[in-house]
């Protein structure tokens, strides 16, 4: 360092240290953080302590401070925001209700952390870096700490506010604050939310991000370092480093328990087809339709970037068909009930055999498919004529080659295109060529290219069939892979990666959730590393040194364009894990709200009747009834969080919730359920046949029997028996636990060979989200599906609760991890931001997908098409989880005023409390006179909306700006 600038806004504070000699030269500057002075492309580095919770245009000053700074400059701050002195903030609040029927702000308005990392990166930081540490300090009253504040120079800087505060206002915020947060021996806590940043200015040498966890020493450790004086004497603690677990640890098993007998076992009508092994077939899964057959064999796999059909009947000899669409069928829907016109109603891929692997002896002979073994990542294939004559494809998600092993068979090639041209390496005829290698140029649009890689010693003889074949003269044995090319410069990366190939893999996790890993299991050459394509949101979140990226790009079924990767490994690290719980961050709702909340906690408690709602004729609409009574058992249940005090009813509140609960935790409920042992898991027994007790419709209760949905329906009821466990861990101790782990197990059993349960039903840890689609008696068309993204975001939380509840560190570290990847792949293909780049634009104007599946968005519901479904059921169920950490205020902003803000005061169904609900996150005082009086969704209470909307930490400045305007007008 050569020299050091030194600004404050106040000359004394700049000149306390004037007579301090440094080694550096020094000048000092009295400068106003809005308006800062530095010439553009003139610092090496800013550093800002504790000063721009001071500013009010924040976006502003930070621009100014990127420009200032030059290429490869860094930018570390630290301010005050969040959750910092929320216990005086309440209590100066309700004393100035109490006392003088009215509010002034009292205490400056903070920034959120969330906002923090997109106002870096708005202004144009890269690398940015964002954490928060929470201190606690405790004082002898409120007064101590409010002169403390004062020395601190800390004092309320909002213009508008009143100049002082009456003493008996006083004295009544002194006894709140003590009541409401005080300790036992009468001390007071005041909370200091400390944000820590880190962004730099980009440059063409700006580097990539170090592999998390290779740094000695924390940010704040650092920061609070080289500063000297982030916070004040009585504020600066000790920052100490998390020792991080170890990435090889493997998935634990939630429990090894007996199956419960509650659950009566039966034999699911509906058995595999084609499997060939004594595991456990998938239902919910990528490879769930190898099992079946399927209408004309349409039913596709998708391992992405290439969708595969088996046995399909699109001509030429049955085999394996490869489909690599460049482009997508973009559809038009035309206006309906209130939905405008759209040109891209809907996203899906043409059916078309791109290239077939197949052999020339089954043009009059069917081949017999079966599935010999199978995992997460990872399926064989194999189609034979004869015990000794067969083709076994083994199929990995992301694979860059379609991988066959011929066994006596003579090799066979079809695609619905006319073939070009053929180019071979050794010997080029004019319809017959000879190789190890062979490029195949087709005349669809754009023109694609196939390359075939032979890997036996014997070169191979193709001939020209027709326009659309190309045939082996003899039988081979050995290995064949076929690559679709996606430019010639990539040919050069498939030669080098061609002759291995992975066979599936393992997910591991260090399991405190901040990094996972995919380790595929290669086979072949495997001095070579693995070709793997990667989807745009494992692109997002590679540690640095994980693999290698490549130029090579194609177009995946429905997630956007793909990236070739090099490695054997890959390691995905997950910083933005949810601190969600229970309850809200600010779980206090606005004072002035306390009374009405607390008048309808009672009318809600006192008269609704719960076992009515909570026996409706399905599990699903049941389970939602249960759900939004345990929100309400549990707000009154803990006052020394929410302040919503009233023992009798909490009493009263928890008493009946456990009543309903108890005719599920017997399954005695009226579609109770039962142990399927042919796919390992809980299904509904409406479902069934007759002779099984059920109606015979597959369709009941959404196709639970089925395996539809099974992480919405347990979702509802885990947290149910989640909240109920928390709030009194003596009742029915062991038959909740068993009940409820079993209803876990069933959708995210952690691991493999669990004897009852099949290993991640409904998760997908390659896709990075759940799908809800479970066996189709016809073949699931397009792929497996999922609708609400919310709905599995309830589960996981639940699944987080309950590990809270039970001190299962395990699950709560797997919930984690699964909701901070659910999160991550919901804005890059569920959810759409303006800037989203894996739809096309016109789709991105949508904002939602609607029904997303393997092979097709489609901008609708399955229960109708009215804007208020399709988007409503993104928004359900409103609980912490999705409001604090799930949907972020950017895109609720855009989706309310492109898609809601019209239309929704026209809404008079219960779906208005649930998109009102949903716009309380982005304008709580607007939402919540709103939230009063209009038609909720039956999963919501008015009590629990209405809390919801009041902790929302804008509630209070939205409110007052919008009284202090009115009064301006005025």
């Amino acid at each position: 360092m050569k020299k050091l600038v030194m600004c404050d806004m106040s000359e004394k504070s700049l000149l306390r240290d004037k007579d301090v000699s440094y080694e550096v030269e020094v000048e000092r500057k009295v400068v106003d953080e809005e308006y800062l002075p530095f010439k553009e492309n003139s610092l090496d580095a800013v550093v800002s302590s504790l000063s721009l919770n001071w500013v009010n245009d924040l976006p502003g000053t930070l621009i100014q401070i990127k420009n200032a700074l030059k290429p490869d400059g860094v930018f570390i701050g630290a301010m005050f925001g969040g959750d910092t002195l929320f216990e005086l903030r309440t209590s100066l609040q309700l004393a100035e209700v109490e006392r003088e029927s009215g509010v002034s702000p009292r205490v400056s308005p903070m920034a959120d952390s969330s906002d923090m990392s997109r106002l870096l990166t708005r202004a144009g930081f890269a690398l940015t870096t964002v954490d928060v540490d929470e201190i606690q300090v405790n004082y002898p009253s409120a007064f101590e700490l409010m002169e403390d504040l004062k020395a601190m120079g800390e004092s309320n800087a909002v213009l508008t506010r009143r100049p002082f505060l009456k003493r008996d206002t006083l004295l009544s915020a002194a006894a709140i604050y003590k009541e409401l947060h005080g300790h036992p021996d009468g001390t007071i806590p005041a909370t200091f939310s400390i944000i820590y940043l880190i962004g730099w200015k980009p440059s063409e040498n700006t580097p990539l991000p170090k592999k998390r966890g290779s740094a000695n020493a924390s940010l704040k450790e650092v920061l609070a370092t080289n500063t000297g004086y982030f916070a004040s004497n009585h504020t600066r603690m000790a920052m100490l480093s998390q020792e991080k677990k170890p990435l090889d640890r493997v998935l634990y098993p939630i429990n090894q328990d007996e199956l419960p007998s509650v659950f009566p076992i039966i034999s699911h009508p509906y058995r595999p087809v084609y499997a060939e092994s004594d595991q456990v077939v998938p239902t919910n899964a990528w490879i769930s339709n190898l099992f079946y057959p399927s209408v004309q064999n349409l039913a596709p796999t998708t391992p992405d970037p290439y969708i595969l059909r088996l046995l399909d009947d699109f001509g030429g000899n049955p085999g394996l068909s490869i489909s690599q669409p460049s482009q997508k069928v973009i559809g038009r829907y035309e206006a309906m009930n209130n939905i405008p016109a759209s040109p891209a109603g809907y996203m899906i891929n043409g059916v078309v055999v791109d290239f077939r692997i197949t052999a020339n002896e089954w043009q009059q002979t069917r081949p017999k498919p079966s599935v010999t073994r199978w995992n997460h990542l990872g399926a064989t294939l194999r189609l034979s004529s004869t015990p000794t004559t067969y083709i076994t494809f083994p199929l990995s998600r992301g694979a860059a080659f379609v991988t066959a092993e011929y066994h006596q068979l003579t090799p066979h090639f079809f695609t619905q295109h006319a073939i070009l041209s053929v180019v071979s390496d050794i010997e080029q005829g004019q319809d017959s060529f000879t190789g190890h290698k062979f490029k195949v140029s087709m005349n669809d649009h754009p023109t694609s290219t196939f390359v075939i890689y032979v890997l036996g010693d014997q070169p191979l003889r193709l001939r020209k069939d027709g326009m659309n074949r190309l045939v082996a003269d003899t039988p081979y044995e050995g290995v064949i892979q076929v690559a679709k090319l996606p430019s010639p410069e990539a040919e050069a990366v498939l030669d080098q990666h061609h002759g291995v190939w992975a066979t599936g893999g393992q997910v591991k996790t260090n399991s405190d959730s901040t990094a996972y890993s995919i380790e595929w299991t290669p086979q072949g050459d495997t001095s070579k590393p693995l070709l793997t394509y990667a989807y745009p949101h494992h692109l997002q979140s590679f540690a640095s040194d994980s693999v290698q990226v490549t130029s090579l790009q194609l177009q995946s079924a429905s997630k956007g364009a793909m990236r070739a990767v090099i490695g054997n490994t890959w390691v995905l690290e997950e910083p933005d894990l949810p601190d969600t719980a229970w309850l809200p961050e600010h779980a206090v709702p606005e004072p002035s709200t306390h009374n009405e909340i607390m008048q309808v906690l009672a009318q809600e408690v006192n008269g609704d009747d719960y076992l009515q709602e909570t026996q409706r004729g399905d599990n699903y609409f049941s389970g939602k009834s249960l759900q939004k009574y345990a929100m309400l058992a549990l707000l009154l249940n803990r006052p020394e969080e929410t302040g919503l005090r009233n023992e009798e009813l909490a009493d009263v509140a928890l008493t009946k919730l456990k009543e309903a609960m108890v005719p599920y935790l017997e399954n005695r409920q009226q579609d109770p359920y039962r142990y399927d042992q042919v796919y390992h898991g809980i299904v509904a027994r409406d479902g069934l046949p007759t002779d099984m007790g059920g109606t015979g419709n597959k369709d009941a209760e959404f196709g639970h029997s089925y395996y539809n949905d099974h992480h919405y329906h347990q979702g509802y009821l885990v947290v149910t028996a989640a909240v109920i466990h928390y709030l009194d861990p003596t009742w029915r101790t062991e038959e909740l636990r068993a009940w409820t782990e079993t209803l876990i197990k069933d959708v995210n059993n952690p691991v493999e060979n669990d004897p009852h349960f099949a290993q991640f039903r409904n998760w997908d840890w390659f896709a990075g989200h759940s799908w809800a689609g479970g066996i189709k008696v016809d073949g699931a068309l397009d792929g497996r599906d999922q609708e609400s993204v919310p709905e599995s975001v309830n589960f996981y939380w639940g699944m987080k609760l309950w590990g809270l509840a039970t001190e299962n560190e395990d699950l709560v570290d797997l919930a984690n991890l699964q909701l901070a990847i659910t999160k991550r792949t919901a804005y890059a293909y569920f959810w759409m931001l303006d800037d989203n780049t894996n739809r096309p634009v016109e789709m991105v104007r949508n904002k939602v997908v609607g029904i997303y599946f393997e092979q097709k968005a489609d901008y609708t519901t399955y229960f109708g098409r009215y804007l208020e479904f399709i988007h409503g059921i993104q928004q359900l169920p409103m609980t912490p989880i999705l409001a604090d950490y799930i949907r972020i205020t950017e895109f609720v902003e855009q989706e309310w005023e492109q898609k809601l803000a019209s239309v929704a005061p026209t809404i008079q169904s219960p779906w208005a409390g649930v998109l009102y609900l949903n716009y309380a996150l982005i304008n709580p005082s607007e939402a919540y006179p709103i939230l009063r009086t209009i038609p909720l969704d039956d999963g919501q209470t008015r009590a629990y909306s209405l809390y919801l909307a009041a902790t929302r930490a804008g509630f209070y400045r939205r409110a007052l700006s919008k009284l202090i305007n009115q009064q301006e007008f005025q």
